[in-house]
């Protein structure tokens, strides 16, 4: 088969017999401040290509090729947030998946839950408003035990009742980027791999 292929026409995102956008699965980005040389077309094309029918990308290649940039441009082209991760000789699993971590700033979520229990149970009718942040476990209890309150605000006291035992612990989970990703459905880019430890992408 004598079948010669025009590569600078195969990857052109200004082909005009197709429509591209829904060749690659995602829009054309409008602005960006990538110039696209025929390399950067490819890349391009053969990476929305590959995510269109979701699979991943392992992107090999010199510094300064644009395996970084046709990622940030993917995102943007298709109003995704990209997440992010410079993997190095001591990256750990707790920082792609996430960890636990100590507990931060208590005396302001304590405030701000007590501000939104307070208008809670003034809107419920409780008589017992609560004066101090030690006052609201019981008080919250005792309103939820009540079995007077309308669907949505046992579901807003229920809300407040975890927030404030969430404040007992010492420590927190934190999602990593990899969780953050797949919890809202978007790109995740993990950037130098070839630096991890194989225990770590295992």
């Amino acid at each position: 088969m004598n079948v010669k292929i025009d590569e600078s026409t195969m990857y052109s995102l200004q082909r005009p017999d197709i429509d591209v956008a829904s060749f690659l699965g995602c829009p054309i980005p409008a602005a960006t401040d990538v110039i696209w040389t025929s390399a950067m077309q490819r890349l391009f094309t053969l990476v929305s290509r590959a995510l269109r029918f979701n699979e991943p990308v392992l992107l090999v290649g010199e510094t300064g090729a644009g395996k970084t940039s046709v990622c940030q441009v993917f995102s943007t082209a298709t109003s995704q947030h990209l997440h992010g991760l410079n993997c190095h000789q001591n990256t750990e699993t707790a920082d792609l998946i996430g960890g636990l971590r100590p507990l931060r700033n208590r005396t302001l979520r304590e405030a701000e839950i007590l501000k939104e229990s307070l208008k809670v149970v003034q809107e419920t009718g409780t008589p017992q408003l609560p004066q101090s942040f030690s006052d609201l476990d019981s008080i919250l209890t005792n309103a939820l035990k009540s079995g007077s309150l309308s669907a949505k605000h046992q579901a807003q006291i229920q809300t407040l009742h975890s927030k404030l035992l969430q404040l007992q612990s010492i420590f927190e989970w934190h999602d990593g980027p990899l969780v953050e990703a797949m919890r809202h459905g978007d790109v995740f880019l993990l950037d130098e791999i070839s630096l991890a430890d194989d225990s770590v992408l295992e």
